[in-house]
């Protein structure tokens, strides 16, 4: 049966004790009791104290003190004071001292051992010339009644029970406690931290702190390096999500819409936005005429840089011509961006073979039915807010039966 001192036995010693200094209506006594009267002790389980005793000191020391049977001071008792078969003692001290006792399970000798101690009081007033300017404090354990306490430490708690406060209105209480899944609240919902200096990391904890240099917290990860909380604000809104970014000490905005899949990121003069890399590859028609002057691509809110080629597939070969026809030229059309100039450009081919044949492939009968013409990227720099156009002028050749018939690519790409 475990056997340790009833806090609320010791709660009523506490009471008993400071009673002591009250003045009372008896004959001139140069000893006080402590308590005011006999001391009968229990364990927690409600059972006589019978073999414990009473170490006493003076007060904040571990200097045995002198403990008299009554209040004429004239004839001591023992120091450990042992309880007796009812578990009742008196204590009488010297008027005008402070005392220190500790409840121990058994007389130990000189000293009761750590293990046996089961609660103790430091500087208790003895008399009431000692009462002034000075506070009793206790010391020892306090055992929760509820089933299954903790089994070290001096506040001993079971998993449901709290600590509470009045709140500050006297309306209601504010506790401190933990839930069945060993999560730890606080009813008054809100903590301050006083600002500290960063504390040293340890491996296996988390540390967090009020930062008297940054003035914000921070934490260390496992005995990392010291990294300091993003609040809603600056970069970051109230979800926790990143809405810009700094680069140096400009703040770039993200667009709201994320990129798609394939896409690069793209600064269109007002956001980050997601931009395909292919911006244009959509092939003509089979035909054997002009390729009309089509827009590519409408350049964003700041100048930027392409690469356009294209590749041109002949499907029919002509035939019987005295003069090959041919597409002169596939020309692209945009304004640079450095010199705000409008610029041509003529894109210039390879054959499947990698011979150039410059900027008008001849759609010849011997050249074949499938044969691709491949373009050499051109490179620009287009303003902003301009479009990007390509064309070309089909030739028609003399005599043919048929004419030439085939697909062209242009392909625009983002740098």
């Amino acid at each position: 049966m475990k056997r340790t001192f009833s806090i609320c036995r010791l709660a009523g010693l506490v009471a008993l004790a400071w009673l002591s200094v009250l003045p009372v209506s008896l004959r001139a006594q140069n000893a006080s009791p402590l308590g005011g009267a006999p001391l009968q002790l229990f364990d927690q389980n409600g059972v006589l104290l019978t073999s414990g005793v009473i170490y006493s000191y003076v007060g904040a020391t571990s200097t045995p003190v002198a403990v008299y049977i009554d209040g004429s001071a004239t004839t001591q008792q023992p120091n450990p004071t042992p309880f007796g078969a009812s578990a009742r003692v008196s204590l009488f001290y010297l008027n005008g001292t402070f005392v220190k006792i500790i409840i121990c399970l058994q007389n130990d000798g000189a000293f009761c051992s750590a293990g046996d101690i089961l609660a103790s009081m430091d500087m208790i007033p003895i008399g009431s010339s000692a009462s002034s300017g000075n506070t009793g404090t206790f010391t020892g354990l306090f055992i929760s009644g509820t089933a299954s306490p903790a089994t070290s430490g001096v506040l001993r708690l079971a998993s449901g029970d709290s600590i509470c406060f009045r709140n500050a209105a006297g309306s209601s209480n504010l506790c401190f406690k933990k839930d069945s899944t060993d999560l730890f609240s606080w009813d008054g919902g809100s903590f301050k931290l006083p600002e500290v200096g960063a504390p040293a990391g340890q491996l296996g904890f988390d540390i967090l702190w009020a930062d008297n240099t940054a003035h914000r917290l921070k934490a260390t990860n496992n005995g990392g390096a010291a990294a300091q909380y993003v609040l809603s604000g600056n970069d970051v809104d109230t979800t926790d999500a990143v809405t810009k970014w700094h680069f140096g000490a400009t703040q770039t905005p993200l667009s709201a819409t994320p990129p798609a899949t394939n896409q690069f990121l793209q600064w269109n003069g007002t956001n980050i936005v997601g931009a395909p890399l292919v911006l244009y590859d959509t092939a003509t028609s089979e035909a054997a005429a002009s390729f009309p002057s089509t827009t590519l691509f409408t350049v964003g809110g700041s100048d930027a840089s392409y690469s356009l080629s294209a590749y041109l597939v002949q499907t029919v070969a002509t035939s019987g011509c005295s003069a090959q026809p041919s597409l002169n030229p596939i020309t692209v059309t945009y304004t640079d961006g450095p010199t705000n100039a409008s610029r041509v450009a003529n894109v210039q081919f390879t054959n499947e073979n990698g011979l150039q044949v410059g900027t008008s492939p001849p759609f010849a009968a011997s050249l074949g039915i499938t044969t691709t013409f491949y373009a050499f990227p051109i490179y620009l720099r287009a303003k902003a807010s301009t479009t990007i156009s390509a064309a070309a002028t089909y030739i028609a050749g003399t005599g043919c039966s048929p004419g030439a018939t085939y697909t062209i690519v242009p392909v625009l790409e983002a740098k």
